[in-house]
């Protein structure tokens, strides 16, 4: 198992598949895995680190293309 976004892109892609939806917004991510505590995303409420919708879009468009993909096989 890994969390490595990178990684894990490079795999779908290698087998042949085409890359999730909004590809640079969650390899846009990584950071937040290591980098950025998630406490520190909203210190500033002016300017955000992240906006909470738009990551709530993404992460509902990137499952309905993962579960295409896994029906369609």
């Amino acid at each position: 198992f890994t969390h490595d976004l990178q990684l894990l892109v490079n795999m779908v892609k290698t087998g042949g598949q085409s890359g999730p939806p909004h590809e640079n917004d969650i390899l846009a991510l990584i950071p937040f895995g290591t980098t950025f505590r998630y406490d520190d995303m909203f210190d500033d409420p002016e300017d955000p680190l992240v906006d909470p919708g738009l990551e709530r879009e993404i992460v509902a468009d990137v499952l309905a293309w993962a579960r295409s993909a896994l029906e369609s096989k």
